[in-house]
């Protein structure tokens, strides 16, 4: 029972990577390519590593349409 316990847990995203990745999604969707939107992304959260997802997606928005 002890084992079965140990292989069920699965370690909680971090914040942060949780909003990368929804926001990442989000741009993909939106049909931009994924190499420029990974790094308007990453420039975004790491100007404000607390962003929240629409934060993050206004900024990452902003750096794409320069």
């Amino acid at each position: 029972k002890d084992r079965l316990g140990a292989m069920t847990r699965v370690a909680a995203p971090t914040p942060a990577a949780s909003v990368r990745d929804d926001v990442v999604s989000a741009l993909l969707n939106l049909e931009y390519h994924r190499a420029a939107v990974e790094k308007a992304v990453d420039a975004a959260l790491s100007e404000n590593p607390a962003a929240s997802f629409e934060a993050a997606l206004r900024s990452s928005l902003k750096r794409l349409s320069r």
